[in-house]
């Protein structure tokens, strides 16, 4: 009777083991992943649909731009896509993620590298709202409503049409893709730790914002003394510095030759017309406040003002911000690329349209400070309610359609390419034409 009761209790205790030891199918574990992230796919899903409404030729038909195509496509593949090209630095600086992307041609093949650039450019775009809506961001932005009004601003922010859908320029939402991941609470897994580190890799890599996000992670470290923020302190710092031993030995031919230009009227000027008009109500908006010769320097004072108050007494997650985009915005002013205009290139961030990458940051960090200025209950508030109403009427719709880009019938080009001998080139022309094209020597 013991011996049967003993083996009654083996086998309950063994059977018990091995269903503890079943491991989960990958059917079950993706279900899982996606029930827990399903907010966030929803979100993505979202944002990817509204940029594509911005304008939708650049995915239906899809085509290089600028330095997605002479710099890094071009490079990667007249050189077979070899790895040495990954690190290749243009401009003065690391360009990680899109040389990366052109080495994906090596499997794809040219005639869908346009579409492939344009799909990660715009995913990395919707990244930032990834981490916003995040459970780990929930200590800083506390409630869904104002999560839908920052990521409706983000997704239709104006004087964007420079950076948006195009892998050139995706190093800007990678920079604020790592500045959310420096403010944002440890995760517990694993995969999202890995995720978190590759994603400060490639924006560290991926142009010199390593460099400027370096002062705001030690400051995040020596605040909370963390392991984890001591990790993401070491990832910027050590792309910062491979940037800077670059910038000084390497490639330093594009910087610091430009003549600036500068004076105290034309820093008024960009910040009344560039910064808080164009920020707020669209980049034509700027040209109508430079006509009138006060009225760019009174918007400037008080915008000024208004930034400065925010910089003493708003919660720390957004003093940062604000940091990091005047970081962004006197680096532009003072170390500039080389330029040749005989006016200085003070006078090039005037030109309505032009150079509005610079104040992307600063005039993402405008609206949170109005959203700011509106919940804190000041007897202010109204004046700032105002304005973001008057965005949301006339600035967000009016730059909420991008013109789009001429048709060059890349397809054609890529088919011609594939016709040639080995060691023959095709030139193709790229936009914005008529200036830019990429010559392709066939493999």
């Amino acid at each position: 009777m013991r011996c049967s009761k003993l083996s009654h209790c083996f086998s309950v205790i063994i059977g018990a083991g091995m269903k503890k030891k079943q491991p989960q199918s990958q059917v079950t574990v993706v279900k899982q992943l996606i029930a827990k992230h399903r907010l966030q796919i929803l979100v993505f899903v979202a944002g990817f649909l509204i940029i594509f409404l911005r304008r939708p030729d650049a995915l239906l038909t899809p085509q290089f731009w600028a330095e997605d195509g002479v710099a890094f496509f071009a490079v990667a593949y007249n050189h077979s896509f070899g790895l040495g090209t990954l690190f290749m630095p243009y401009a003065g600086y690391f360009q990680l993620f899109p040389r990366a992307l052109s080495l994906l041609g090596s499997l794809i093949g040219l005639k869908y590298m346009p579409f492939v650039f344009t799909v990660f450019a715009i995913s990395f775009q919707v990244l930032p709202l990834m981490y916003l809506w995040s459970e780990r961001f929930g200590e800083i932005v506390k409630t869904n409503k104002l999560r839908i009004l920052i990521s409706i601003i983000y997704l239709c922010l104006p004087y964007t049409q420079e950076i948006s859908s195009n892998a050139t320029n995706s190093q800007w939402y990678l920079a604020i893709a790592a500045f959310l991941i420096i403010c944002i609470t440890e995760s517990k897994s694993r995969i999202t730790k890995f995720f978190d580190y590759l994603v400060l890799t490639l924006a560290g890599l991926s142009g010199p914002f390593s460099i400027l996000l370096a002062p705001i992670a030690f400051l995040e470290w020596f605040r909370l003394r963390r392991k984890e923020n001591l990790v993401r302190l070491s990832i910027i710092v050590g792309c910062a510095l491979l940037n800077i031993v670059n910038i000084l030995f390497i490639d330093n031919s594009v910087r610091g030759s430009a003549y600036l230009g500068a004076s105290l009227s034309k820093f008024l000027d960009i910040m009344g017309a560039q910064v808080f008009t164009a920020g707020l109500f669209g980049y034509k908006s700027s040209a109508w406040v430079l006509n009138n010769s006060w009225l760019a320097p009174a918007i400037a004072v008080v915008g000024i003002a208004m930034m400065g108050y925010a910089l003493l007494r708003s919660p720390r997650q957004l003093r940062l911000f604000i940091l990091f985009g005047l970081l962004i915005f006197f680096a532009a002013l003072f170390f500039p690329t080389s330029s040749n205009s005989s006016t200085g290139l003070w006078s090039i961030f005037l030109e309505k349209g032009a150079t509005g990458r610079y104040f992307f940051i600063l005039h993402m960090a405008l609206f949170l400070i109005l959203i700011w200025l509106i919940k804190s209950r000041t007897i202010l508030r109204a004046a700032p309610a105002v304005l973001l109403i008057l965005s949301f009427i006339i600035g967000l719709p009016a730059d909420f359609k991008y013109p789009a880009i001429r048709d060059l019938h890349f397809q054609t080009y890529a088919q011609k390419l594939n016709l040639l001998h080995p060691g023959q080139t095709e030139r193709i022309p790229i936009n914005p034409d008529p200036a830019w094209d990429i010559t392709l020597t066939k493999h």
